[in-house]
């Protein structure tokens, strides 16, 4: 008896077309539901034009589906796609997680990442990188500080030129902020003091400064510096690394930087002394104190002010209870 002859038909594949196979109509719905640039990109090509065959005879209606072809239009999608056709069946999961067609998309998102092949598979190596990108991506949660809730406190102590401290305690909303919304607010001198604050070339290199940011109802006080400064010819800075707000932050970093400032405005001229032994000295006037937090790791600006509460809450607000 004669074996019946096979016979081969080609078709286009597209949108209105039902494949005889379920599962490969289910692969064609999927596709099209990925973005327009990865189908034309995938049958766009001379290779792929976009055809499969069923071989099938007289006396049989068995139809298969050629993997080659497929295979053709796996390696042009892009990971979602991938992760999408590998839903259809467990033996798509297994031709679509196949490395070959993952090493390219892994190496172009995550090339650092590659290197962790042949330990495990391009598409787990392809999942950890993107779970890691998305918690990068993430906002950071709003700070549980608010500024109503801070003072601001600094003593500016007697120097070579002059007698008695002069400390300084207001609260932060009344200060003036930076107009960018950073870490940065000022407090003018004549609103706090009723004589002028004077400095003069002796003082270089001798005052010390103390500030500490206050709780309202001094629940707890953060101490933000005390050291001497440097001066120059417009304002005199105070500066100091402030420590991490992990749990073992005695000897650790935070990558933020203190800035207490002495703003300088008109410079007088003080006569001591009478006769021969009348001097002449030039002073300047302290016109405002500044503090600032500035972010020394990568931008070298003030901190914003939400990045600084939630640096801050660490020091003077109580752990929350743990779940």
């Amino acid at each position: 008896m004669a074996m019946p002859r096979a016979v081969k038909t080609t078709r286009v594949l597209s949108r209105r077309h039902r494949s005889p196979n379920p599962q490969t109509h289910v692969y064609i719905h999927h596709l099209h539901q990925a973005p327009t640039s990865t189908l034309e990109a995938a049958l766009s090509e001379s290779t792929m034009s976009a055809t499969y065959t069923y071989t099938y005879s007289k006396r049989s209606s068995n139809k298969t589906f050629s993997w080659e072809v497929l295979n053709l239009i796996a390696m042009k999608c892009d990971a979602k796609t991938l992760a999408t056709a590998s839903c259809v069946s467990k033996l798509w999961a297994s031709s679509m997680s196949s490395d070959h067609l993952w090493k390219s998309v892994c190496t172009t998102h995550f090339p650092s990442l590659s290197n962790l092949h042949p330990s495990i598979s391009y598409r787990r190596i392809y999942a950890l990188g993107l779970a890691s990108a998305k918690r990068r991506r993430q906002p950071p949660p709003e700070p549980r500080l608010s500024i109503d809730d801070l003072l601001f406190a600094v003593t500016i102590p007697p120097g070579k030129s002059r007698d008695g401290s002069i400390t300084i305690l207001k609260p932060f909303s009344e200060l003036e902020n930076h107009p960018e919304g950073r870490f940065r607010f000022d407090v003018s001198l004549n609103d706090v003091v009723s004589e002028k604050l004077m400095v003069d070339e002796e003082d270089d290199g001798d005052m010390k400064i103390s500030s500490s940011i206050v709780m309202r109802g001094y629940e707890s006080v953060f101490r933000v510096l005390d050291r001497k400064g440097k001066t120059s010819r417009r304002e005199w800075w105070f500066t100091e690394e402030l420590p991490s707000a992990g749990c073992c932050f005695c000897n650790g970093a935070s990558g933020l930087l203190a800035e207490i400032t002495l703003v300088f405005g008109e410079t007088v001229v003080v006569v001591t002394g009478s006769g021969t032994e009348k001097k002449e000295r030039k002073k300047k006037v302290v016109e405002k104190v500044r503090i600032g937090v500035m972010n020394v790791v990568s931008t070298w600006r003030y901190a914003t002010v939400d990045d600084a509460l939630r640096y801050l809450q660490h020091f003077l607000l109580p752990k929350p209870a743990a779940v």
